[in-house]
């Protein structure tokens, strides 16, 4: 009876192992996605912004100069004004691409701290599975199953310091 209840519970078990995975998977498509879009806009913004500083072309600049000169204002202070403008186009572009691309880190960031808790949490689950299999064994009189051992030719790593069940 018992060995049956724990293959129930570790079939129920393996069974919400992959639901978490499949749901963690489509989670971090849907947020990779949206960064990926927002990645995308921020480095065009930034790319305008440095045509607007720097390659603006100079028969553009020229004429709206001109303009201003034959509107009455001497020549110097249309070139000032027309500096003023392409520093103020380099200044929005810049600051619009900039928000974007933080906006697109932090989010990154916020679907690896996910990353991390469902693996935490997945490695409790497994942890708990066998603590249930060796106390359901000892009840029973019989002894745990050994650890699996590596196949002929494989090298077994203890855990690392740190990781669950590690060394010191």
């Amino acid at each position: 009876m018992a060995k049956n209840s724990l293959s129930a519970q570790l079939a129920e078990t393996l069974k919400q192992v992959s639901a978490l995975a499949s749901a963690t998977k489509a989670a971090v498509q849907a947020e990779l996605s949206k960064d990926g879009r927002r990645l995308g806009i921020g480095s065009a913004l930034i790319g305008c912004a440095l045509v607007a500083a720097l390659g603006l072309p100079p028969l553009l600049i020229l004429a709206f100069v001109w303009g201003l000169v034959a509107l009455g204002l001497p020549p110097w202070a249309a070139y000032l004004i027309a500096a003023g403008v392409i520093l103020l186009l380099a200044a929005v572009f810049g600051l619009a691409g900039g928000r974007l691309l933080k906006l697109a880190a932090r989010s990154i960031g916020k679907t690896a701290a996910m990353i991390k808790d469902s693996l935490a949490a997945l490695q409790g689950t497994v942890r708990l599975a066998e603590e249930e299999a060796q106390l359901a064994a000892a009840e029973n009189g019989q002894t745990p199953a050994a650890e699996p051992t590596a196949a002929a030719g494989e090298r077994r790593e203890p855990n690392p310091p740190g990781a669950p069940g590690g060394g010191k």
